[in-house]
């Protein structure tokens, strides 16, 4: 029996089209292959949101820590330095280690003098402690505690902010009364 001329050529393509049909509708495997590309995204926003929850939590503390250790300064109960870190070290707890806090306490003739929080080139506040001893009278007050948190997964960091810390800063400005 005699071919047409490419009659071969034409069983291969309705073989090789054959081949495709049966490995479109071959189904093992797809599991895998799905995971392999919507997993690592998946488990990336998992630990994005774990690390915000940390970060906001620890914000929290910080914040709660701060507000009582300036209650300290507003009553005029701190009149040193080491009153205030200690009341600012056992509200921390265990959470934050106090050797990383980092705080300032300055007064400033009004509230318009107030300037913000300086860092340095290391995301740390800047200075580092700072105490103003003449805080007897009527003045205005600006506390700022701040801590240096490093990302529990460093790569982490370089996708949320670009660093491998992220600086949580609390503030709080008041007026003393004269005691």
């Amino acid at each position: 029996m005699d071919e047409e001329p490419g009659a071969k050529d034409w069983m291969i393509l309705g073989r090789a089209v054959a081949a495709v049909v049966r490995f479109m509708r071959h189904s093992r495997g797809n599991a895998m292959i799905q995971f392999a590309l919507a997993g690592p995204v998946f488990l990336l926003l998992v630990f994005i949101i774990l690390e915000d929850g940390i970060v906001l939590f620890t914000q929290s503390i910080l914040d709660n820590a701060t507000r009582d250790a300036a209650r300290l300064v507003l009553t005029g109960q701190a009149t040193s330095a080491s009153a205030f870190t200690n009341k600012l070290c056992a509200g921390v707890g265990g959470f934050i280690p106090c050797a990383s806090l980092q705080y300032s306490v300055k007064t400033y003739p009004s509230f318009p003098a107030i300037y913000p929080l300086t860092t340095d080139s290391g995301g740390n506040m800047s200075p580092s402690t700072s105490w103003d001893a003449n805080l007897a009278g009527s003045k205005y007050v600006l506390v700022q505690v701040a801590y240096n948190r490093k990302y529990w997964v460093p790569w982490l960091g370089k996708i949320i902010g670009g660093n491998k810390s992220a600086l949580l800063v609390s503030t709080y400005a008041f007026a003393t009364e004269p005691y």
